[in-house]
């Protein structure tokens, strides 16, 4: 089990204090949404005179891909390759075009997939069960990672901090915070901590001890640089505030026997800031525990909550949550786990067809009304000279899939998926039902909006085990991941 998720309550990005009493408030009912998932009308992709659209079955309208690098510009020169529903190559391999569009006429529940990286460290990502018509994006790379992209600078901090600060914390998000003594202090930002080219900085004074001061100041809107050479430089100038809000969550209808997680997250320039805390199991005769937070007065553009439990498979771990994103934490209250959707189980990766590994798991047929699927097969293997590869292919399912086969790869991007001796991870499975999803449909165009949490990835256990909602909404996943206990 996640027992690391339990750190010391010394910094805003660690976790929650618990206190071992439920609180009262009213039970948090499944918001809908304010709005639904759409694709960014900049790059709705058209047919116009500029696009070469490929024909196979002609008469339909094509399927279109479009590539956004970091979920925002363009991406030109992307290799893509289409797929009857068994896996068989349709057409030919294209390159996506200046506007990271690539296109093709193809009959309903064919597949589309996209290749970044390189053939040392491949991403594949396949999208199933297509229709003619349908409008697809997929960001790079398709799940935010911790590489450095570029980098800022705290260059000044608002005078008259409080009296016993020693030093500052500057949070940028959950995975990106600094510590320092005075400024200016430069520090990397990565990837997963930049939202539209922009991102946040939260600063806290510390005192003695590593404590927080209860005070606080934020500039937001910060316009990140294009290259791991650049540093953008932040002076914020709200004066120290200390008004903050201090919401609890806590949960009921909890399944006898298991512990979970229970975070509260504030969102500026859409990028996450978590506090995580835990709630041990009822077995020992205890409630259920609540959290107390803390949220920082006009920093946050919207909130989220969310609590999840978890059942130790063995090599792999079933995850079951549900999150709820609003505009202040007043909407968030009590999590009924009762509204979870089912748990997996027996998550499996055959690898008998050399380079198209397959991924099944075992789900209640109850899980058919979710609104879809995202499955990640990751390997690893060792090179002659003495390096290693590493790659890892996602697929995008209808909810009603217990098992996602890859396609068969063209000759000429062979080298992108894994060899013979490839060695798999457990595999990587989550079940997406979303508030403000119209069922797979909307699902497969805007996906990666949605991409796996950290701690599903098993990339830091400080995270949160639901991703960050796009809109305001309720979403529910249940997931297998790798146990990395």
């Amino acid at each position: 089990m996640r027992s690391s998720l339990i750190v010391p309550c010394l910094s805003l990005v660690a976790v929650a204090c618990a206190d071992s009493t439920a609180t009262g408030g009213s039970d948090l009912a499944v918001q809908p949404a304010d709005a639904t998932l759409a694709i960014p009308v900049d790059f709705a992709p058209s047919v116009v005179a500029d696009f070469q659209v490929n024909m196979v079955d002609g008469g339909a309208t094509p399927v279109t891909l479009t590539v956004l690098a970091g979920g925002v510009t363009p991406e030109a020169n992307v290799s893509v390759f289409f797929s009857d529903a068994s896996g068989a190559q349709l057409g030919s391999v294209v390159l996506t075009d200046a506007m990271g569009r690539a296109a093709l006429v193809v009959p309903a529940g064919s597949q589309v997939t996209a290749i970044f990286g390189t053939a040392d460290a491949p991403t594949l990502v396949t999208i199933t069960a297509v229709r003619p018509g349908d409008s697809l994006i997929v960001f790079d790379p398709p799940i935010p990672s911790m590489d450095t992209v570029t980098n800022a600078s705290v260059d000044s901090v608002p005078p008259s901090p409080p009296t016993g600060t020693t030093s500052y914390e500057a949070v940028v998000a959950t995975s990106c915070n600094q510590y320092f003594s005075k400024p200016p202090q430069a520090f990397p930002l990565r990837r997963r901590c930049i939202a539209g080219g922009k991102f946040p900085l939260l600063l806290l004074p510390i005192g003695n001890a590593s404590n927080e001061l209860g005070a606080f100041t934020f500039i937001k809107h910060n316009v990140a640089g294009t290259s791991a050479s650049a540093t953008t430089s932040l002076n914020p100038t709200i004066a120290w505030a200390t008004t903050v809000a201090t919401p609890s969550l806590s949960v009921k209808s909890q399944p006898f026997g298991k512990g979970g997680e229970v975070a509260f997250i504030e969102i500026a320039d859409e990028v996450p800031i978590a506090q995580v805390g835990r709630f041990d199991d009822t077995s020992n005769g205890k409630p259920a525990q609540s959290s107390s937070f803390i949220e920082h007065t006009g920093f946050p553009d919207a909130v989220q909550g969310e609590a999840a439990i978890e059942d130790n498979l063995g090599s792999l771990i079933a995850v079951s949550g549900i999150a709820t994103r609003a505009n202040t934490s007043a909407s968030l209250a009590v999590f009924d786990l009762t509204q979870l959707l089912p748990a997996l189980s027996n998550g499996t990766i055959d690898d008998t067809m050399p380079g198209r590994p397959s991924l099944s798991f075992t789900g209640p047929p109850s899980l058919a009304g979710a609104d879809g699927e995202e499955l990640l097969i990751a390997w690893s293997e060792d090179l002659s000279s003495g390096g290693q590869r590493k790659g890892s292919w996602m697929v995008i399912a209808p909810p009603t899939a217990t098992k996602a086969p890859t396609p068969q790869l063209p000759t000429s991007l062979a080298a992108f998926g894994p060899s013979s001796t490839a060695k798999y991870t457990p595999a990587l499975v989550s079940i997406l039902e979303g508030t403000f999803i119209s069922g797979y449909d909307q699902f497969r165009a805007t996906f990666s909006t949605l991409p796996p949490a950290d701690a599903l990835l098993g990339a830091d256990f400080n995270q949160t085990q639901l991703p960050l909602l796009p809109v305001n909404g309720t979403l529910r996943i249940t997931a297998l991941t790798p146990n990395q206990d």
